[in-house]
């Protein structure tokens, strides 16, 4: 254990200096992955075993791209964000969201276009300038025992004036579109949705002329009837189309949990047969497992990597049963739910399920995907102080470098542990020029990958790395993060830093350093799918 520790402090020594070749980021992706193992339970022991004894060779795996033509598009709001009706509860949570601050706007410019999603269970217990103690007509769920409702008692929560300006300025400011999620749960005696403080906010809404698009969410514990709710959309559509400034808006639902469930996704084809008409955008909700036992394991889990696409699946096939063809979206996604895994889901280590939900996600053909949450929570992506965590840095990254097309690629393996996608370039931000292509590689094998790139192009471009590696003693669990081998931290308040990537020659080997991720883009392919 001694001689473990004197390794340790060279480890920590060596890690100060700076990185100047493509070798030493491998060598520190290999020592800070060994040392995040150092910091894990003893019930791991067992695959702690295994990646201390990885062996010296690299794999080899062929990348085949196509990039004659794109598979679809995605929304240019592609990768979006949520805030959490809850945090109208927590007063000191909201008041250090202040949206007056250089930095927290800064930081949302870097990740515009985007939506803003506030929503989430809480949602069902917002009222618009009111407590709602005592009314004698509207029955909010958490008062509301008959029937076969069944929900745990939830405080209700006041959206004030001053709130409602508060979020739609700041999205407003920074480029974002707010989507707000509406009380669906606020029942007359027959069940039917009393529409009439939501109606409050709308004319409030009206008179201020803020452009928001809207949801009615399902909560899986309420128990509401798919015709029920769909009947609710029609109600909300018909109110929507009743004022000038939302008779535009966008109406999204039903935010479906876990579509793998029988009962979900019957849930989901009695409410599009309804409500289909109304809505413009399917949103079902993701998670891969449960915050409060997630281990690191699960983190670099395969399986559940995969688990996404089947859920994809089952919402694809359900919305072309009912016969529309209607746009889907993530409506609420994370690593964890429960408010995310702390120790995992803020660090290092959760970026190998966000990137890998963006590349699967926009290749089986969603159209958004919005995380939650951009701010409080162990899953956001800034803390409460607003530094930027690792998914920040992961999400600002793709957003400057992967556009809206998405091509095809195979990829030749075995196990499926080196996960790659491709897009078109992102124009703007870095790259100016048309045909451009930019590769998502996640590399969760314990060793070295070596890629070869085949295309179907004779072609030929010099290769731009981006590869993120983690920073410091707590290796796959750091919150901190190096774009090749240089920590990336805010400039100023106003100011990003620069990302700048290594350049490879063309046809030069490319090799990922085991357990990281990042990005490759091809500047000069010129692509005829990126052109056209």
């Amino acid at each position: 254990m001694k001689v473990f520790h004197k390794k340790i402090r060279r480890m920590s020594i060596y890690l100060t200096k700076p990185l100047t070749n493509w070798s030493f980021i491998i060598v520190c992706c290999n020592t800070v992955a060994l040392l995040s193992l150092h910091v894990n339970t003893l019930e791991e022991s067992t695959w702690k075993k295994d990646v201390f004894q990885r062996p010296i060779e690299k794999v080899n795996i062929c990348l085949k791209v196509y990039t004659k033509t794109s598979m679809h598009a995605v929304s240019d709001k592609f990768l979006s964000v949520a805030l959490d009706t809850s945090i109208l509860s927590l007063p000191k949570a909201w008041m250090k969201f202040n949206t007056s601050s250089i930095l927290l706007q800064t930081l949302a410019k870097s990740l515009s276009p985007a939506y803003l999603r506030f929503g989430g269970t809480s949602a069902d217990y917002l009222f618009f300038n009111e407590t709602m103690d005592d009314s004698s007509l509207i029955k909010n769920l958490n008062i509301y025992h008959g029937g076969w409702y069944k929900t745990p008692i939830i405080s209700n929560i006041t959206l004030t004036e001053m709130d409602w300006k508060k979020l739609n300025r700041f999205t407003r400011k920074v480029g974002w579109k707010l989507i707000f999620d509406l009380n669906a749960l606020t029942r007359d005696f027959y069940d039917e949705w009393d529409p009439r403080n939501s109606l409050k906010l709308l004319r409030f809404n009206d008179k201020m002329g803020f452009s928001v698009d809207w949801e009615l969410e399902l909560n899986a514990h309420h128990r509401l009837r798919g015709n029920q709710l769909g009947k609710d959309f029609l109600t909300l559509r018909q109110i929507l189309n009743s004022f000038i400034v939302t008779n535009s808006s966008l109406l999204v639902g039903p935010d479906v949990t876990q579509p793998s469930h029988r009962s979900s996704r019957q849930f989901l084809k009695v409410f599009l047969k309804k409500a289909s008409s109304v809505v413009d955008a399917v949103t079902f909700h993701q998670y891969y497992c449960n915050g409060r036992s997630a281990t690191l394991k699960d983190f670099l889990n395969i399986d559940l990597m995969d688990s996404l696409g089947e859920e994809i699946s089952t919402v694809k096939e359900i919305v072309n049963e009912v016969g529309q063809n209607k746009s889907i979206w993530l409506g609420e996604s994370g690593s964890a739910w429960g408010g995310g895994a702390p120790g995992l889901s803020d660090t290092y280590i959760a970026g190998f399920l966000w990137l890998d939900k963006l590349g699967l996600s926009a290749a089986r053909g969603l159209d958004v995907v919005i995380r939650q949450s951009f701010y409080h929570g162990h899953y956001s992506m800034i803390t409460s102080d607003l530094y930027p965590l690792p998914d920040f840095w992961l999400s600002v990254l793709y957003k400057w470098l992967v556009g809206g097309r998405v091509l095809k690629v195979d990829v030749t393996q075995k196990d499926q542990k080196l996960r790659a996608y491709a897009h078109c370039t992102k124009l703007g931000r870095i790259y100016k020029t048309p045909g451009a292509v930019t590769l998502l590689v996640i590399n969760v094998y314990n060793v070295t990958a070596r890629l070869t790139l085949k295309l179907d192009t004779r072609m030929v471009s010099p290769i731009d790395a981006y590869i993120l590696t983690p920073i410091g003693s707590y290796g796959l669990q750091s919150k901190n993060v190096a774009l090749n081998g240089k920590l990336l931290e805010m400039v100023r308040e106003d100011k990003l830093p620069d990302f700048i990537p290594k350049r490879l020659p063309p046809n030069s080997p490319v090799e990922i350093p085991p357990l990281c991720y990042g990005f490759y883009v091809l500047p000069l392919l010129k692509s005829t799918a990126c052109i056209n």
